[in-house]
């Protein structure tokens, strides 16, 4: 028996908030006043020759469907040389956008946390597991004050943690798939050191290649709920609710059948007008697409289209 249950009809959640573009705001301000011009290539990477169409998870006799600047989606990139950067998708086209810092090590596992700023200061801070299961704060301080200098901090927070996969922050919320197909939940507090908040499952999640926070819904009763979105091996994308309060207690439902299989990580975004969303597929050739969910309120998938290619050469290991 699946540890989940299984929502193929829509159900009755009142109200829904989505942060996950959060981060361009913060990290990449310029966005919003239109002062970047996108697809121009800040990377080199997003020169990089063209792959083919993603065929499955478009529908051959459907044209792509325009999606407004309005609409943002961001993402952590790890490239194979350590160095991070910031993938950032607005409307339909996307750049790199490198943090100027690099890792030690290639992480098996990373997600942004988020950004603070004061007195001069901006940090984003990031959670890195290395292949030695350690569990890295990877600071990146940008002293605006002085002229936007760089610097980076890696601490080691905890070990142990070898048996995580792939991490999915939902603030104050942490989880984490593990390599035994389980999904763990730790909170996450002011010294940005994660506890351990329960085990949403044991089993059931091996086939989950991807996880996304899509955001969080208010349930009847006024009670909240994570909203993590999920692609998985046999081609299907996923929306699994995870009541915060009863974290297993999980529902889902399938938004598509097929086709996402291709995508390494798949990150919802949000658009600052209307109900609809973006969603980013990345591939592990590091294929950027492009989907609108028109309605990403309704807890239906049939209303995703293809948008088109954003960029390409995000290679390496991309999670939100």
């Amino acid at each position: 028996m699946s540890p989940f249950t299984e929502v193929e009809a829509p159900v009755s959640f009142p109200l829904r908030s989505r942060a996950a573009a959060r981060r361009v705001a913060h990290v990449v301000p310029a966005l919003l006043a239109g002062a970047l011009t996108f697809g121009a290539a800040p990377s080199p990477a997003a020169s990089a020759a063209p792959a083919a169409p993603v065929a499955a998870a478009r529908p051959a006799a459907a044209a792509a469907v325009p999606v407004p600047a309005t609409c943002r989606t961001a993402v952590t990139v790890v490239r194979p040389d350590g160095s991070l950067a910031l993938g950032a998708v607005r409307g339909a086209k996307g750049a790199l956008y490198p943090m100027g810092v690099k890792l030690a090590y290639t992480p098996t596992a990373v997600v942004y946390l988020g950004t603070s700023s004061s007195a001069g200061v901006s940090i984003d801070r990031h959670y890195a597991i290395d292949r030695a299961g350690a569990l890295h704060l990877v600071s990146v301080v940008d002293r605006t004050a002085a002229g936007g200098r760089l610097s980076l901090t890696d601490a080691v927070l905890s070990r142990g943690w070898g048996s995580i996969r792939s991490l999915t922050y939902a603030g104050p919320y942490l989880y984490g798939l593990t390599t035994t197909g389980g999904l763990k939940r730790y909170t996450v507090g002011a010294d940005h050191r994660p506890v351990g908040a329960g085990t949403v499952a044991t089993r059931g999640w091996s086939g989950v290649t991807s996880l996304g926070y899509a955001g969080w819904w208010k349930l009847p009763g006024g009670k909240a709920a994570d909203d993590l979105v999920g692609a998985n091996r046999s081609g299907g994308l996923v929306a699994y609710v995870v009541p915060r309060a009863t974290p297993t207690k999980v529902s889902s439902r399938r938004l598509a059948a097929k086709g996402w299989q291709v995508f390494s990580h798949v990150a919802v975004g949000e658009c600052s007008t209307g109900s609809a969303r973006p969603l980013v597929g990345i591939t592990r050739a590091g294929d950027v697409r492009v989907y609108l969910d028109a309605n990403g309120n309704d807890q239906s998938g049939a209303d995703i289209r293809y948008a088109g290619r954003a960029a390409t050469g995000w290679t390496g290991v991309v999670a939100d």
